[in-house]
């Protein structure tokens, strides 16, 4: 696969089997073309990491479910070579293109973590967490479940973590997320 500098416009009308004309009245270029594909992208890792992730506070039990519900659907995405191959591209560009980089970000980690502070608010307002900067506390939540099992995927393309290994890594991140959060009154309500 090639990059994208070395992508030329005619590689993608050739791939595509659409038109330049179209390629430029839809998109405007190449660059409007990848930031529409890794919006696309990033829609999808927010739908697969949110879809039917209800506001479950009733107790700590619920909730570490839905958290590591969660982190494994977000894991699971992350780590598919579509959403690998894209993030390493952006991550390629950033210094050249960083409106690309910048579009990437906001409209993909940006709404998972916004989402999901809506949700770590909702927990600390319903007293089972302990939290000052839910954004924060979202944004240290996801970089957890990330952890080595996704550096590792982006640096070793041959790598595929097992469905048991995904699901102890985000167990193993909420229990660690929950340490640091937990409403110490809490724990007696559960």
């Amino acid at each position: 696969m090639k990059g994208y500098d070395e992508t030329r416009l005619d590689d993608i009308v050739k791939n595509a089997r659409v038109s330049k004309t179209a390629i430029y009245t839809i998109f405007g270029g190449k660059r409007e073309l990848f930031i529409a594909i890794s919006e696309d992208l990033s829609e999808q890792l927010v739908h697969a990491t949110i879809s039917n992730n209800q506001l479950i506070l009733k107790n700590i039990d619920e909730l570490e479910q839905v958290l590591s519900k969660i982190g494994e659907n977000y894991l699971k995405i992350t780590l598919q070579q579509d959403k690998l191959a894209n993030f390493r591209m952006c991550l390629s560009m950033a210094s050249r293109a960083q409106e690309v980089a910048k579009q990437f970000y906001y409209s993909g980690h940006t709404k998972i973590c916004d989402y999901l502070s809506d949700y770590l608010e909702a927990a600390n307002q319903a007293d089972l967490l302990d939290i000052h900067n839910s954004k924060q506390a979202a944004c240290q939540f996801l970089s957890l479940v990330r952890g080595d099992t996704h550096l590792r995927a982006l640096f070793d393309i041959d790598y595929s973590p097992s469905e048991v290994s995904i699901r102890e890594a985000a167990e193993s991140s909420v229990s660690l997320f929950m340490k640091g959060y937990l409403r110490e009154s809490a724990l007696s309500n559960s």
